[in-house]
């Protein structure tokens, strides 16, 4: 947290619930003091997430001991490390410094404090076994020295004049990175970077030499035994700090300690990973280049501005002709211009440089940095702009390298109508989703398959209007009739009573009556009926005085394909029914009185017609609770007939020869026997609930989705009404309202990667269709039916915030391939032979780009996966990873484990199915195959000892260890050619997208 406001508290709080997401935990409560935790808006962000909150009492606060307890010893720790490093280097360590000191005593308590049990609170919260370590661990505050950054690559180097390293502070781990990163305060410029090749001064050791600038004699033990590196590069790293050069003994500076113009590059993006910060040497006229010899300067490293090429870098040339050179006259001009008597004043004043270079660097002064000025004060200050910059740096610095959360605030992806009405479930739904889902760069890393479906475009909100755009409809009469219905039905059920507004009890407040109309359609795209739904103001209740519980569990698209495939593999009978207003079949516990509908006339039992409410008696549609007591009421049913919930999916219900899937008020029933499922139906019907229901046959539609069946025993899931609908959107099919044509692509895009474009140019076509709408289209397609585009619709749906040119271009040219693909879905033929598997690859920082290369988030890797059952796909996913990965095998170690975070619970699944279908289903012994394209992956997830490459990844990536000790997950080597999770990493050429996409979906 940056400051202590509601706006700082909130983002911390998506922060800490977004690490709880990455270990498959949801926090339920929170227990909190008073103060801006009795803020209004943090409240409704417990009340919206359905979260339960508890308060303390006023000054109490031993009521909250736990946390109390945990601040306490925090701080003490912190307060030790920080005066630690004050005592043992008060030149460069001050009070500024203690958020480091705060989140390095927070991270040794999760890493090496140890339970009982020898368990740390690390490993507990992600489920693994393991020792606590120390080897990554150094003194906080520590020098540090690090390697200038053109020598990172085997064969780098740089002229033998500049020092090789610069010194910095310590301050942990990068919060960026998936492993053991050091972050180092760089003392001239404020800005703190995430350091590769380093060498740790853990002892202090060398801080009384660089007070005396002279040598420190442990140099070069340092260099051998406390370096470390975290790349993959091949070259001796001691070697090359502690190299001796040959031809000037006064070139051994083994501790450099450039200084510079902090001016010369600013922080643009406070997340962007920063390059190598040299500084500008301190150079005397006399070392200084001609201008003539530019053409022998270095090229200014990334991130360095090439306006002062003259002073970052010194070049020396040699002389090409000593014989020639002894024979010129005594005045003989040196290689680089200037005079043999000018080199006793050049040598004397690199003596005074090399000891400069060896003393105690600058800091800047950190006590006023992030004071204000007024414009005025800022104006008579101007000439010491370098001082004010470096400040500011510092300010961004120090404060964003603690931050994990993003800086751009979370886009509302629930709505883009222009109302004031709060959030339905769904919109906060889909905000719970996208925020522990959020990359720290603010982009959305994974959009839910049901986002934007609500949305209220002409075209993309499935023909779903207001009271007013219904009655403007050229159909509307036929809204009429159906808002007849509609209060027919609620009428002759019971639903509500009509009172007298006087009725109503001094105090309370009656909630705005809301009508929702939408033309349903069949998968297919034809007209099914028009439907009017009367809702009740949900924004308009208080928590806590008419409703209490909102939460209710939403069905996962894995277990609807995985009990598909299950249905046609094993010849299980099925049926598909239909709760008829569903909601209002559950009874309401709170009194809630709502003001009459807009068109309909009531009148009270005695026929006046004085000023009346609607006092409700049952569940209606809109209520906050309104789909809590509805699914409470339908797991009173199914369980009271015999069937038990799943552990991994609420939404699943099991018995023996049973199963039921229930998605809001439709159900899918699988059984062995017919008569289990119609008798199931009956007793719903007839029972003490008395459900309403309609029977809609055999499965051959859910959500949406078509389900073909083919004469060769296969089965294809096809949307091609949703595809007309984008294309519609689009602009792209043959009756637009533009009169344009347009071609179709073999490939959904080309082989371009995405980036922010800040710079690009501005969107097209913004006045036709709106961005998010088509991408929360093709996003809802390719979670159900179109893999091959999943890839290219994630990379698009990353900028919903501000797409540009370049991302409509992206869009339109999906369009275009879904174009000459319309027809076509997932072609499922299962093989009995084959079981659980799942095809898993990564990207590695696939992103990067020079145009953006600035940005954090242009290195991240992407990782996808695949789980296949009996060789059908029934789930995959399309991300970027949310930490930096450091070399290939890393990359593929995470996407491995977030792999494995679906596939072992999946597993569990499995295990209860078969309990259901003893007979039927046979799954030998449960196990996975994964398979992996990467050896070195393999090989770090099938032994348990790790290299000092990799030893730094983080604990969390190994929860599944102990699943492949049991062999109950094996990890195979696949050739890259096979690797069905290619096209889920990048864009392909055509001869391997074709290959892999027959090989997926079946065409």
């Amino acid at each position: 947290m940056k400051n202590f406001t509601i706006e700082e508290t909130l983002a911390a709080k998506k922060a800490f619930e977004r690490i709880f997401s990455l270990a498959n935990h949801d926090v339920k409560a929170y227990r909190a003091d008073n103060g801006r935790f009795a803020d209004t808006r943090w409240q409704e962000s417990c009340q919206n997430l359905g979260q339960d909150l508890t308060y303390c009492g006023v000054g109490n606060h031993r009521q909250n001991g736990r946390i109390e307890i945990k601040n306490k010893l925090l701080t003490l720790a912190a307060r030790t490390l920080l005066l630690h490093g004050m005592r043992m280097w008060p030149e460069m360590i001050s009070s500024m410094f203690w958020p480091f000191a705060m989140k390095a005593a927070a991270e040794a308590h999760n890493k090496l404090s140890v339970d009982e049990d020898g368990n740390t609170p690390e490993s507990r919260l992600y489920g693994v076994k393991s020792d606590p370590s120390v080897k990554s661990f150094h003194t906080l505050f520590c020098p540090v020295f690090v390697l200038d950054h053109r020598l990172h690559s085997a064969g780098g180097s740089i002229p033998k004049w500049e020092p090789r390293a610069r010194c910095g502070v310590y301050l942990g781990h990068s919060p960026m990175h998936a492993g053991s990163v050091a972050l180092v305060f760089n003392p001239e410029t404020g800005r703190v970077s995430p350091a590769y090749h380093v060498v740790f001064d853990d002892t202090f050791s060398t801080v009384p030499y660089m007070r005396a600038a002279s040598l420190p004699p442990n140099w070069e033990d340092l260099v051998k035994y406390s370096s470390e590196r975290a790349t993959n590069e091949e070259f001796d790293l001691a070697e090359t700090w502690a190299k001796k050069l040959e031809t000037d003994p006064e070139a051994e500076m083994p501790l450099p300690l450039p200084t510079a113009d902090s001016s010369s590059t600013r922080i643009t993006d406070p997340f962007a990973i920063v390059a190598d910060h040299n500084q500008d040497s301190k150079l005397s006229p006399v070392q200084a280049p001609s201008p003539s010899s530019d053409s022998n300067q270095v090229q200014p490293s990334e991130g360095e501005k090439s306006s002062k090429p003259s002073s970052k870098r010194v070049s020396f040339e040699s002389s090409t002709n000593a014989a020639a050179s002894s024979k010129s006259t005594k005045r003989t001009k040196l290689n680089d211009g200037t005079s043999a008597g000018q080199s006793q004043a050049s040598s004397a004043a690199n003596a005074q440089s090399t000891e400069d270079l060896m003393s105690m660097p600058s800091i800047i002064n950190l006590e006023t940095a992030g004071l204000r000025r007024s414009p005025r004060i800022a104006a008579k200050n101007s000439k010491d702009k370098t001082t004010v910059e470096g400040i500011k740096v510092f300010a961004v610095s120090l404060l964003t390298a603690l931050s994990t959360v993003g800086s751009i605030d979370l886009p509302n992806y629930s709505s883009s109508r222009d109302t004031d009405e709060r959030p339905s479930l769904g919109d906060r739904f889909m905000t719970k989703f996208h925020e522990v889902n959020e990359l720290y760069d603010g982009t959305c890393n994974q959009i839910h398959f049901m986002a934007f479906s609500t949305l209220s475009d002409a075209v993309a909100s499935n023909e779903v209007f207001t009271y007013a755009q219904a009655m403007k409809q050229d159909d509307a009469d036929d809204f009429i009739e159906a808002m007849k219905k509609e209060i027919a039905d609620h009428t002759d059920r019971g639903h509500w009573i009509v009172v007298p507004r006087s009725n109503m009890p001094k105090g309370k407040k009656a909630i705005m009556s809301i009508w929702s109309f939408k033309r349903k359609r069949l998968p297919s795209g034809l007209l099914l009926k028009h439907k009017a739904r009367l809702c009740a103001h949900g924004g308009q209740q208080k928590w806590g005085e008419n409703y209490w519980e909102t939460y209710s569990p939403v069905v996962n698209m894995l277990t609807v394909r995985l009990l598909l495939i299950i249905c046609k593999i094993h010849g299980l009978h099925s049926k598909s029914i239909d709760f008829v207003l569903a909601f209002p079949q559950a009874d309401l516990e709170e009194d809630i009185w709502m003001e009459l509908p807009l068109g309909i006339d009531f009148t009270l039992e005695d026929g006046s017609s004085c000023p009346c409410l609607l006092k409700l008696k049952k569940n209606l549609y809109g209520l906050k609770q309104g789909s809590h007591n509805w699914f409470k009421h339908l797991e009173r049913g199914l369980t009271t007939r015999g069937l038990v919930s799943s552990e991994i999916d609420p939404c699943l219900y099991l018995k023996e020869g049973l199963a039921v899937l229930t998605y809001v008020d439709d159900c899918i029933l699988v059984s062995t026997s017919e008569k289990a499922i119609n008798d199931l139906v009956e007793d719903l019907k007839n029972g003490e609930e008395k459900f309403l229901l309609t029977d809609e046959g055999d499965i051959d539609k859910f959500l949406g989705i078509e389900i073909q069946h083919n004469d060769d025993g296969s089965f294809e899931l096809s949307q091609p009404h949703l595809i007309n609908r984008i294309l519609q959107l689009l602009g792209l099919d043959q009756n637009n309202e533009w009169g344009s044509s347009t071609n179709s692509k073999r490939l959904p895009s080309d082989k371009t990667i995405l980036h922010r474009d800040s710079e690009g140019a501005e969107r097209k076509y913004a006045d036709r269709w709106k961005y998010r709408t088509a991408v929360g289209m093709l996003t809802y397609l390719q979670g159900n039916s179109r893999p091959d585009i999943a890839v290219h619709v994630h990379q698009c749906a990353r900028f919903s915030v501000d797409p540009k040119r370049s991302h409509e271009r992206a869009i339109i040219n999906i369009g275009r391939y879904l174009l000459a693909t319309r027809d076509r879905g997932i072609i499922y033929k299962p093989d009995t032979s084959r079981g659980l598997e799942c095809y898993v690859d990564a990207d590695f920082a696939g992103s990067w780009q020079q145009a953006d290369a600035e940005s954090a988030d242009s290195v991240m890797s992407r990782t996808g996966y695949v789980l296949m059952y009996a060789g059908c796909p029934i789930h995959w996913v399309s991300k970027l990873q949310t930490e930096i990965a450091l070399s290939t095998a890393e990359a593929e170690y995470i996407a491995l484990s977030q792999s494995l975070r679906e596939v072992i619970p999946l597993m569990s699944m499995m295990k209860e199915l078969k309990s259901a279908f003893p007979i039927e289903i046979q799954l030998p012994n449960f196990n996975c195959t994964v398979h992996e394209d990467n050896q070195s992956c393999i090989s770090m997830a099938t032994k348990q000892k790790f290299s000092p490459r990799t030893k730094h990844i983080a604990l969390k990536y190994h929860h599944f260890r102990s699943f492949v000790d049991s062999k109950q997950i094996e990890i195979q080597y696949i050739r890259t050619e096979d690797q069905l999770a290619d096209c889920l990493t990048k864009p392909l050429g055509k001869n391997l997208f074709f290959e892999l996409r027959k090989m997926l979906m079946g065409w």
